[in-house]
């Protein structure tokens, strides 16, 4: 009987609050996390404050075609909601959305982003970019916001 008491008693400890505060599952972003609306490198990001909504694209190539062209290209879009300062987000080639890849943008600061995807999009490895094998470190190069 102790024994079942005494198990009750530290189940009800490790589930309590330690600081006895409120827990907010619907938190939005402090101020040190928050994304801004810009260029980080070759992505283009835009945030929406009001809903926390992420949206954007990445676009980069290398080489050179006889046409003058780039001979391989990494292009895919970018959605997801940020919650304190992680997104899951969602990619897609933007001319077949059926190939859609899933994966994480976290803020490391407000000039720093990270990203890591379930595998790579179409003709990304090509470009130099791995984001299944490791975390990309993307810095913020143009603020799109004053």
């Amino acid at each position: 009987m102790r024994i079942s008491i005494l198990l009750i008693l530290v189940i009800l400890l490790a589930s309590c609050n330690p600081d006895n505060k409120q827990v907010n599952n619907n938190t939005k972003p402090s101020p040190d996390t928050v994304i801004v609306s810009g260029e980080y490198a070759q992505l283009h990001l835009a945030f929406n404050p009001k809903d926390s909504v992420i949206t954007g694209y990445y676009e980069d190539g290398t080489g050179i075609r006889d046409t003058g062209g780039q001979q391989f290209s990494c292009i895919f879009y970018i959605e997801g909601k940020l919650v304190d300062s992680t997104a899951k987000i969602k990619t897609y080639f933007p001319a077949d959305n059926k190939t859609l890849i899933t994966g994480e943008l976290k803020v490391i600061s407000k000039k720093k982003i990270n990203i890591k995807l379930q595998d790579d999009p179409g003709g990304c490895r090509m470009t130099g970019l791995r984001l299944k094998d490791s975390t990309e470190t993307l810095p913020l190069i143009k603020n799109k916001i004053g």
